[in-house]
């Protein structure tokens, strides 16, 4: 009994998200080695996204976090970026999108699904979509698929919002 529940415990750790954690938790986060340069100078808001080298690195680095310790700040800061993205950035976002859904299936799905922020779905679903599109690789998109409906139960809305949009500029 005491092994399931160490088991049960684990398993909801590995769901922590950054809003879950408190101040002093994500303070160690922050200052972690783990956490580069970059990453910690973009949480303290002393740069901002553009079209520009930096912002590549950091979009490549937060959709690979070095480990689950610091995994919950490498998700809200891309879901920061992906709620501002624009212009230039709106145009490559769904790249990194599909990375970290791809790098990250079990942790980003589920918070996507539960969010009460329906916007943000909406907002991977539009990106990735419009990725999809531009590259117009039908294997890409049914691999894609395939890796969402085989994960956590909501996929099959997520692939409507994605088709969606794959559809709105197949028309244009």
């Amino acid at each position: 009994m005491f092994t399931l529940l160490l088991l049960a415990c684990q398993a909801y750790a590995c769901l922590c998200y950054w809003e879950d954690i408190c101040p002093g938790s994500k303070e160690t986060i922050i200052n972690s080695a783990e956490v580069s340069p970059l990453i910690k100078s973009f949480y303290l808001q002393e740069w901002q996204i553009t079209d520009d080298n930096r912002t590549f690195v950091l979009l490549e680095d937060l959709v690979s976090p070095p480990s689950e310790k610091v995994r919950p700040l490498y998700f809200h800061l891309f879901n920061e970026v992906c709620s501002v993205a624009d212009g230039a950035v709106a145009e490559i976002i769904g790249k990194y999108s599909i990375k970290i859904i791809e790098n990250n299936r079990d942790y980003v799905l589920p918070y996507l699904y539960k969010t009460k922020n329906k916007d943000l779905l909406q907002q991977y679903a539009f990106h990735i979509g419009y990725e999809l599109w531009v590259n117009g690789d039908k294997q890409q998109i049914n691999t894609f698929s395939s890796l969402i409906l085989s994960g956590p139960e909501g996929g099959s809305a997520f692939l409507e919002g994605i088709n969606k949009t794959i559809m709105q500029f197949g028309d244009e």
